[in-house]
């Protein structure tokens, strides 16, 4: 059960995955490779201006005067640049 489980986890991620999520090489550490992740933007929802404006955000800081919250989608809203039907 156990592996049939972390297989569908792996398919059910493999959409967005751009970490390298899943795979057993990696030994469970997964290092950030910003320059895949700013590529892959589209993956995440997200502008690729939008994207460079959040990456303060991994590193717990943002820019000077502005709230440190996460600029990604909230649940229930559409990713940017796309439209409720």
């Amino acid at each position: 059960q156990r592996r049939a489980f972390a297989d569908w986890v792996a398919r059910a991620i493999a959409p967005r995955n751009i970490g390298g999520f899943a795979d057993p090489g990696r030994h469970h550490l997964y290092p950030v490779d910003l320059d895949v992740l700013v590529e892959r933007h589209a993956l995440l929802g997200m502008s690729r201006e939008r994207l460079l404006a959040a990456l303060p955000l991994l590193r717990g800081t943002a820019a000077e005067g502005t709230p440190l919250t996460a600029p990604f989608p909230t649940a229930g809203s559409p990713p940017s640049g796309t439209t409720r039907r």
